[in-house]
């Protein structure tokens, strides 16, 4: 396959790590050392967004930036970004700045466990070229931020490789893993930044130029929280941006996955709707808005099927 991949010039970082920052001071001290121990034989920067955080995050990145400015590069917002995007933070506001020819993601409130993880990922990446991600398995933690025995990836998997297919099947990648190539061609269609979540789609998209490997290590942490975006009709909005993603992706690549992307509705629909009873509350609170989109239609196609 052939790739337009950034070249390489060694005084500039090989892997640039982004990291969105919102009032994550209760952790973010843990995460940016899990970035400062890792062992490399190649420079990395810390690209970080700081999305104009009311607790005291700000002062902790400047505290780092002041004793490694050759590698923490942050943006301080002075307005909330996210609060107008919705999505897509990174793709707006790191990943455009990235110098590397590799791009890691972690989270201010996630961290990484192995001080050898970014020497993997960049030695896989290094020597399969027909590879544009690779990830690996990360634990959870609960909302007391204690080590929990549960991971993220499906247990017992023998699949190491994953194409698109796999991706709009079940989305499963934790995003704390993930490195990529920062390829230089590689554009966002507008659709992508009026989704409600940008992992997913971003994925999907990146799928297309490559294959996705799974290192069956274990190297990072994933912190589930009880607060944030948790309202009464959580369910069905995450089921609507699910759609919504789902059908413009099977627009913009004409239909080619069409089959996939229906089973994958499919699951969206009956993974969420159970646990909330949705369709009561979509016909007592949502009937007018449904009769008014395309989205009635596919609430009854997929559950009957």
């Amino acid at each position: 396959m052939s790739q337009n991949f950034k070249s390489v010039d060694v005084a500039k970082p090989l892997v640039s790590i982004c990291c969105l920052v919102y009032n994550h001071e209760k952790f973010l001290k843990q995460t940016l050392d899990s970035f400062l121990m890792q062992q490399t034989s190649f420079k990395f920067e810390v690209v970080i967004h700081d999305d104009a955080s009311t607790d005291s995050s700000t002062d902790i990145i400047k505290a780092y930036e002041a004793k490694h400015p050759e590698i923490f590069k942050p943006i301080y917002q002075t307005e909330n970004q996210k609060s107008k995007f919705k999505s897509g933070m990174n793709p707006r506001f790191n990943f455009p700045r990235a110098k590397g020819k590799y791009i890691a993601v972690c989270e201010g409130d996630d961290y990484w466990t192995n001080p050898l993880k970014l020497q993997k990922q960049v030695d896989f990446l290094n020597n399969n070229s027909d590879f544009v991600l690779c990830f690996h398995n990360v634990t959870i933690l609960n909302s007391r931020g204690k080590e929990t025995t549960e991971t993220l990836m499906i247990k017992n998997t023998q699949k190491e490789v994953f194409k698109t297919e796999d991706i709009i099947e079940k989305w499963f990648v934790p995003t704390c893993s993930i490195m990529f190539r920062n390829l230089e061609d590689f554009e966002l269609p507008n659709w992508f930044f009026r989704c409600i979540s940008g992992d997913f789609p971003f994925l999907l998209l990146l799928s297309l130029r490559g294959k996705f490997k799974y290192l069956t290590n274990t190297m990072g942490c994933y912190r589930l929280h009880n607060t944030g975006a948790s309202t009464k009709h959580k369910g069905y909005f995450k089921v609507y941006g699910m759609i919504f993603i789902y059908q413009n992706f099977n627009q913009f690549t004409n239909y080619k996955y069409e089959s996939i992307v229906n089973k994958g509705i499919k699951e969206a629909i009956n993974t969420h709707l159970p646990e909330i009873q949705e369709l009561n509350e979509l016909k007592k609170y949502h009937k007018n808005f449904l009769v008014r989109t395309w989205l009635k239609k596919k609430f009854r196609f997929f559950l009957k099927n």
